[in-house]
């Protein structure tokens, strides 16, 4: 696997993706992963149409935008992955309580779920949630100053520390009410999977808001940018709007 990656150095989501791919390049020799500064190489990203980063080719594919997970691109590679995981999602047993979302809400719900000594279980997209994407956090009490992946880690941590039961990477579609009072509630996962709960709490969180401008959607990362720090330096001397 040849894999290219697109970068700025003022991108704050490109270290997590470039780490990842030249830590994976490192332990397998079949990988190999070459980074490129989008400032620099003008000519290339336009050539390539590469207008957010970072940006992932293999080859001359386009693999993945945006920021990613090592998980999340093993995911990716390993085609049978979702198959699997979603065979050994449903073999669970029933939670006490099932937790959709790992954000600040989702995450004290199952501390304190926990520490009732009840089984608990978190079914999350991305563990950490939006806070993920933030740089600076100086409106948390009691503590000054931190950033968003810390502040998603400490979470998670807290979490684990009550030995729930953490689903990642898993994005719930549909929620199945019981069939009779007392019975079991499920919740379909995007894989292909299901979990179920005697009780369901619903945490999903906020979600960034769109302009909703003719061709926003069409020109997504294509032309449309949200991160002045990360997407700016490939604009240098465009007009923008």
């Amino acid at each position: 696997h040849d894999f290219e990656v697109y970068m700025s150095l003022s991108c704050h989501n490109c270290p997590d993706v470039v780490q990842a791919l030249s830590l994976m390049a490192i332990l397998n020799p079949k990988i190999r992963t070459t980074v490129i500064e989008g400032g620099t190489f003008q000519a290339e990203v336009e050539e390539r149409e590469v207008m957010a980063v970072p940006m992932v080719f293999q080859g001359e594919q386009m693999f993945a935008s945006g920021r990613m997970t090592i998980e999340e691109i093993v995911a990716k590679l390993d085609t049978g992955a979702a198959a699997r995981e979603a065979e050994k999602l449903s073999a669970k047993e029933p939670f006490d309580v099932l937790i959709v979302g790992g954000g600040p809400a989702g995450s004290a719900a199952a501390v304190y779920a926990a520490r009732k000594g009840i089984r608990v279980g978190v079914a999350a997209e991305r563990f950490g949630g939006q806070v993920n994407d933030t740089l600076a956090i100086e409106n948390y009490i009691s503590v000054l100053e931190t950033d968003g992946p810390k502040f998603a880690a400490a979470l998670e941590a807290h979490v684990r520390a009550y030995e729930a039961d953490i689903m990642n990477l898993q994005r719930a579609e549909a929620l199945v009410p019981a069939t009779e009072p007392g019975g079991l509630i499920e919740v379909k996962l995007a894989n292909g999977g299901s979990v179920k709960g005697r009780t369901v709490i619903l945490s999903t969180g906020a979600r960034w808001r769109n302009v909703n401008v003719p061709g926003e959607q069409e020109y997504k990362n294509k032309g449309v940018a949200y991160c002045p720090h990360c997407d700016g330096p490939l604009f240098k001397g465009k007009r923008v709007a």
